[in-house]
């Protein structure tokens, strides 16, 4: 009978734990993030428009999935003013690469 090596098998749970911990807590902050918009959202457009949210017994009705919708879009949208703010790309297109560049020689001179 071989006897088990406690060492081994106490690095590979610590293995396990570092491969997952971190999807795990994504898929957490994901799920949370969605849930978190869609409570406040029947709120937020019922004080907006307060006769479109409210069904016949004037109840709040819910949006389920708009939190799917909002959280993609939210980036996308301030994407473009954010980068007309900062980045003057399209005004001199050869410093598009400059931070990209000066983040890998950084990073070449730690390793």
């Amino acid at each position: 009978m071989r006897s088990i090596d406690y060492k081994r098998l106490f690095q590979y749970f610590l293995q396990g734990i570092l491969i997952l911990a971190p999807i795990s807590i994504t898929i957490w902050a994901i799920a949370a993030a969605f849930n978190f918009i869609d409570g406040i959202l029947p709120n937020l457009v019922h004080a907006l428009f307060p006769s479109s949210m409210e069904d016949s017994e004037g109840h709040l009705r819910r949006i389920p999935g708009l939190g799917f919708i909002i959280i993609p879009a939210f980036p996308a949208v301030i994407k473009k003013p954010h980068n007309n703010l900062f980045f003057d790309g399209h005004k001199n297109p050869s410093n598009k690469n400059a931070n990209y560049k000066s983040i890998t020689v950084q990073l070449k001179k730690v390793i």
